[in-house]
């Protein structure tokens, strides 16, 4: 029996945002610490499974939202999904194949996955094996015009289970 689960990056960012500026961000990944500029530029995520009954990935938020460490936090989104002045943030998940399938779209205006601090499934296969199968995993936030400035932080648990 086995299972491999692979991500292709492990630390992503939304930038700065100005004064009153309350728009919609898509996290980009973060290379030699550097940012990867351009928008919607997921993290893969890769599953290998010879269970029978499939796999699924969940996710959890072990802050229950990015927090400033001071005075304020941006909570994370509900079924609604992460709109222009919201302050929330959420997480958006995109298959490539048919065989591996996501919860939500990611497509920019569908509801972003309600996180917490409870792993919540974002993606799972039919009951078959897997052979490099990948979904696509981003992230977006918005403040509002009252959020503390201040560099924001969140862990997001990613795990993947075989159903032998």
């Amino acid at each position: 029996a086995y299972l491999t689960f692979e991500s292709d990056d492990y630390d992503a960012e939304f930038g700065a945002w100005t004064g009153g500026n309350t728009d919609k961000r898509w996290s980009t990944k973060v290379v030699g610490g550097a940012s990867v500029v351009g928008d919607a530029v997921p993290f893969i995520l890769t599953t290998s499974t010879n269970a029978s009954g499939g796999a699924s990935v969940s996710a959890r938020s072990v802050n229950d939202g990015m927090d400033n460490g001071v005075a304020d936090s941006i909570p994370l989104s509900s079924a609604v999904g992460v709109t222009n002045g919201s302050k929330t943030y959420g997480l958006y998940v995109s298959a490539t194949s048919a065989d591996f399938t996501a919860t939500v779209e990611f497509d920019g205006a569908a509801a972003a996955t309600a996180l917490s601090t409870t792993a919540q499934p974002i993606a799972n296969s039919a009951a078959h094996s897997l052979a490099s199968q990948t979904v696509s995993v981003q992230l977006v936030a918005s403040i509002n015009a009252t959020t503390v400035a201040g560099a924001y932080s969140d862990i997001l648990v990613l795990v993947a289970t075989g159903t032998y």
